[in-house]
């Protein structure tokens, strides 16, 4: 078997390696998705002006109609990231989301330092599993400090009869660097050996007194570790990844190199964070082909030419959704990070694909 593809004319043509959706099994991924339409123009956009609320409900029309095109429906997602670029078009957006969400998905908003597309001001991507909850769960905390963080993120947990040692990926951000020792002070506290995989990144909040959000992807029983025995250690206390029945979880790969030192320019660094990516898919028996997502971090849009040379050299057509936005690394002269998603059956998935041929929706 090989991945098929689902051709549509009726979402935006991509400016870069990615497409919208995929699908594998019961899992849906949906990669960024803006406000705009077939032609990458935004909704409400005038010379000089952009319109948030508009923008956030066309995201989220594009966001149905993509999950419609693979089996699903709007009511099916368990998972929603949003990235915005101005705390002050957050109560636009926020009153659009509840037309579009009856039920209440596990969901995180961040800011990011603009997007690809310009004028844009907000993007999400989401996870979804057709007809059920699926087996992991997906949650998120956030506090003052870190600790505050997971003592919350635990007392959720209880509430599903779930224990930090089921945790198999954590994707945290914190609001400034020198929060870091601290949090990992905490993250060693909460979690033992083996830890989850895990992503850190630094971005604005939308509440000005929290310092630190975690979201957590739990399975009853935890998975099992999978070690990145060739590769130089990074600076993080994590897993390379977790492994289980289905799924590979891969910790936010930087562009170390075998060497241990940090390659050099973005398009180097990028190919060294798939290097290591792909030895840790080889490790668990995996290869690129099974990845159906990824997240990335930018430290500077004029790095994002240079990011998709690198980039480009891993992914073959039809390519995995993605979502590639601009934060903080922790990782020292780090100027990309990626994090993949890997699936045992992701080799034959599902993908949602702009058709470049004719116009048809």
């Amino acid at each position: 078997m090989a991945k098929k593809t689902i051709l549509t004319n009726a979402l935006m043509r991509p400016i870069a390696h990615f497409s919208h959706g995929l699908r594998v099994g019961d899992e849906i991924h949906l990669g960024a998705t803006a406000g705009t339409n077939a032609d990458r123009r935004l909704a409400g956009s005038s010379t000089g002006l952009t319109d948030a609320r508009a923008q956030a409900e066309q995201m989220y029309r594009n966001m149905k109609r993509a999950l419609e095109l693979l089996g699903g429906r709007m009511a099916d997602v368990v998972r929603l990231k949003s990235y915005i670029t101005d705390w002050r078009d957050l109560d636009g957006c926020e009153g659009v989301y509840g037309e579009y969400f009856r039920h209440r998905p596990s969901r995180s908003t961040v800011a990011t330092w603009g997007f690809p597309l310009p004028s844009a001001v907000i993007e999400a991507e989401l996870t979804a599993v057709v007809g059920s909850n699926g087996p992991y769960r997906y949650t998120v905390a956030a506090g003052e400090e870190a600790a505050t963080a997971f003592l919350r993120l635990v007392s959720q947990l209880a509430a599903v009869s779930m224990k930090p040692r089921d945790v198999v990926k954590l994707t945290a951000t914190l609001v400034d660097v020198r929060d870091y020792p601290r949090f990992e002070e905490a993250f060693t506290q909460f979690f033992r050996k083996p830890y989850p995989a895990r992503s850190l990144s630094i971005a604005p909040l939308s509440d000005p007194h929290t310092r630190v959000e975690v979201e957590a992807v739990s399975l009853p029983g935890g998975g099992e570790p999978v070690q990145g025995r060739q590769l130089a250690p990074g600076v993080a206390t994590a897993s390379p990844a977790m492994r289980t029945a289905s799924h590979l979880f891969i910790s936010a790969q930087c562009g170390l190199e075998e060497t241990g030192r940090m390659a050099t320019g973005v398009s180097a660094q990028a190919r060294a964070a798939w290097r290591r990516i792909e030895a840790i898919l080889g490790e668990a028996g995996m290869s690129r082909e099974d990845v159906v997502r990824t997240n990335n971090w930018l430290t500077d849009w004029r790095s994002y030419d240079a990011f998709n040379q690198g980039y480009a050299d891993f992914v073959n057509a039809p390519y995995p959704p993605r979502a590639t936005v601009i934060g903080g690394l922790i990782e020292p002269l780090a100027l990309v990070q990626i994090e993949p998603l890997a699936h045992r059956d992701g080799r034959n998935a599902m993908v949602l694909e702009v058709n470049t041929q004719e116009r048809n929706p």
